[in-house]
């Protein structure tokens, strides 16, 4: 762990495009869900699960799909964990998040997230559809 202890906050060195972002999902949750909503389920399995959503956008855009703010909506998750750990602790379950990120690594068929599969499957889809041709998104095998 970095010791930042007396360093002091530099909050305006974050990029703004980067807020801006993230306040674009705040809205979205906002308008879907209600605000704050975030705060309505602590639990330890509803954290996990976030976290696990927020693996899934980021190789989503590892994998070059840009058809949603993915990096906004892991800054988002982030964000919301580091508020969830300072007010409740941390949440401790390496096993589902290990193996969430085994998933990504191991292309054997059953550590393959069959949510993420589907998300590919559906956004490939969707390009074809829209662009008529084909995404340079793929599970690798």
């Amino acid at each position: 762990m970095a010791n930042t202890e007396g360093i002091g906050s530099c909050v305006e060195q974050i990029p703004f495009e980067g807020l801006e972002a993230v306040g674009r999902i705040f809205a979205e949750g906002m308008k879907k869900y209600g605000k704050d909503n975030w705060k309505n389920d602590p639990s330890a399995e509803y954290r996990i699960e976030r976290c696990r959503h927020a693996i899934r956008h980021l190789m989503l855009f590892a994998n070059g799909d840009r058809g949603e703010e993915h990096l906004a909506k892991v800054a988002w998750f982030c964000l919301t964990e580091i508020y969830l750990s300072k007010k409740l602790g941390d949440v401790v379950n390496t096993t589902s998040i290990n193996e969430e990120v085994r998933t990504f690594q191991d292309p054997d068929p059953q550590f393959v997230d069959p949510q993420f599969e589907k998300a590919i499957e559906d956004h490939n889809a969707y390009v074809k559809k829209v662009f008529g041709g084909p995404s340079n998104i793929e599970l690798a095998r």
